[in-house]
């Protein structure tokens, strides 16, 4: 058709450097085009596993244009921002920084551009900072409508931790040279970089008409309302339920361990096909979060039977906006995957973050029921374990996280 042909030459006009990998089983290009819901450009190659659980990438060529957005107004951060912008510049690569925050303590330096513009190509982009900056990166990416344009995906992220918590950052901001060294050589499949696609929500209102695109949560509240939220929440088109409480979280499996957390929900690992419902002090002994699945089509309304409308906030990013009696949220996911590269496969770094940044299951280990001989302690004492001499900073009984154990 006119509008198939239109979309495939758009996406050959903007086709990116970077390949992207899923082991396994090899596509042909045509049989690629459905990858994701959503046709490839003819330039690109894709090895899909059985189940689409990891993704790996490799460059096809050097890319040209790559995005610099760091956390704002730190000049630690900004001396490191300009470290890595002179490194890439040496290497030909053209460094762009966004229009909105970047731009004031760089623009100086490199070209101000604005990502969400039909015009830009980003092959990279690099994140300095904590999840809050992964977070704007987010934002200021193309999102679904540029899907309808004909992109095929994201570019991919590499993140660096300079923040405070770092879920979403697992690269080490001392050792930048030699990891942009390792990802930008990566030119074989045997030489390719771990990705963690991140899935992506796509929320729109009758109030407000536009478009946000989020990587973690959708949160409603009652904002300054004294009264409790009445929530009529359908999947599917089917009715679920009808929560009473402070608010709902929908968050995906990247932002389980963001608000959704402390109001009481579930850990979901990022490679789960999951998007979460958290009430927000639900005034109900019997309210309790669930999962479903992130293909389905999620509507929150406020019924008319309601004392008060609600707010939404998008990734705590956006302006909170305002959703009246009668008003419904549509909510369903992005064909778009984020790409945070990572330096193992699958969901390990998840773990690591789990146990090193949020002390999950950290416990002081239950000795055995029968005591080793004095012997046997002695040479266990000798080997590499959290408890041995060898470690000075642990010491016997210590409570361990289980990634030290392994």
């Amino acid at each position: 058709s006119s509008s198939s042909s239109s979309s495939s030459s758009s996406a050959s006009s903007r086709s990116s450097s970077f390949l992207f990998v899923l082991p396994r089983r090899r596509l042909s290009s045509s049989s690629s085009s459905h990858l994701n819901g959503h046709h490839s450009p003819p330039s690109s190659a894709h090895e899909v596993s059985k189940d689409g659980r990891e993704t790996r990438v490799w460059w096809r060529s050097q890319p040209k244009t790559a995005l610099v957005v760091k956390k704002f107004r730190d000049p630690l951060v900004t001396h490191k921002a300009i470290e890595i912008g002179n490194y890439l510049s040496s290497r030909g690569i053209c460094v762009v920084v966004d229009s909105w925050r970047n731009a004031l303590d760089m623009e100086d330096r490199y070209k101000v551009v604005n990502p969400r513009s039909e015009d830009t190509r980003i092959d990279l982009v690099i994140c300095l900072g904590g999840d809050g900056t992964i977070l704007h990166a987010n934002s200021i990416l193309n999102t679904y409508k540029d899907h309808v344009k004909g992109i095929q995906s994201l570019p991919p992220i590499i993140s660096f931790a300079m923040g405070s918590l770092g879920f979403l950052t697992p690269f080490s901001a001392s050792d930048w040279l030699p990891t942009l060294e390792h990802i930008l050589g990566a030119k074989t499949e045997e030489e390719a970089v771990h990705c963690s696609m991140r899935t992506r929500l796509i929320c729109t209102t009758q109030n407000d008409g536009n478009q946000h695109c989020v990587l973690n949560d959708i949160v409603i509240s009652r904002g300054v309302s004294p009264s409790l939220c009445k929530l009529v929440v359908h999947v599917d088109n089917q009715p679920v339920a009808l929560f009473q409480s402070d608010g709902l979280i929908i968050s995906t499996p990247s932002g389980s361990t963001a608000y959704s957390l402390s109001a009481g929900g579930s850990m979901i690992a990022p490679s789960v096909n999951c998007t979460l419902l958290t009430p927000i002090a639900p005034h109900s002994l019997s309210s309790r979060p669930i999962g479903v699945s992130s293909d389905s089509n999620i509507s929150v309304s406020i019924p008319t039977t309601a004392r008060a409308g609600a707010f939404v906030t998008f990734d705590g990013q956006d302006r909170m906006i305002e959703l009246p009696i009668g008003d419904t949220l549509q909510i369903y996911k992005c064909p778009l995957s984020l790409p945070l590269m990572t330096r193992h496969r699958l969901d390990f770094e998840w773990f690591q973050s789990l146990t090193t940044k949020l002390g999950w299951n950290t416990r002081v280990e239950q000795k055995p029921l029968y005591p080793a001989a004095p012997h046997e302690t002695d040479r266990s004492c000798s080997s590499s374990t959290p408890h041995s001499s060898s470690n000075p900073k642990m010491a016997p009984g210590d409570a361990t996280p289980i990634q030290s154990r392994w």
